[in-house]
């Protein structure tokens, strides 16, 4: 019984700094907090901040900013970052607190997760566009499953793509 994971790691521009660039196929959860962990410590990055959907991307969010607790996260809820939560290590991992309106200065990633691309919860990709143009940020990130961000055919302009592909069995 299991769930197993596998990923494509792409570098899409050459602004990072990676020991491990190019299109690559990995396998495992861990690995690809290893690989996630290694991006954002490779280039001195001092704040991240998620972008995604309450409830579906927020469990996300906290398991990779659990990787990088060292350094500021935060949680932009659909794109509205009047609404930021903070992400706090806790006594029982990583929880969000409220925030309130982040500074569109002190963030130098921004991570865009998959479920904001599912038609189900209706974000448009203009309104997530004109959220990294605002912010400027140094680098942009998707995190994502089963490539939805292609499937959708959103046309953000990652310079890393982390898409990771599940395949499970029940015994």
């Amino acid at each position: 019984m299991g769930i197993y994971y596998s990923y494509w790691l792409q570098e899409l521009s050459h602004k990072f700094i990676c020991n491990f660039c190019d299109t690559m196929r990995k396998k495992g959860l861990s690995t690809v907090l290893r690989d996630f962990r290694e991006l954002i410590k490779s280039n001195d990055i001092k704040s991240i901040s998620f972008v995604g959907v309450p409830g579906f991307c927020q469990p996300f969010a906290e398991l990779f900013a659990y990787v990088v607790k060292d350094i500021d996260s935060y949680f932009i809820p659909n794109g509205d970052y009047k609404n930021t939560k903070k992400i706090v290590l806790t006594d029982i991992g990583m929880q969000m607190e409220d925030y309130g309106v982040l500074d569109k200065n002190k963030v130098d990633v921004l991570i865009l997760l998959g479920g904001l691309a599912m038609e189900r919860f209706n974000i448009d990709e203009k309104d997530i566009k004109n959220l990294i143009n605002d912010f400027s940020p140094k680098y942009t990130i998707g995190i994502c499953f089963m490539n939805i961000f292609e499937k959708r055919n959103w046309t953000i302009d990652f310079d890393y793509l982390i898409d990771i592909y599940l395949e499970y069995e029940i015994k």
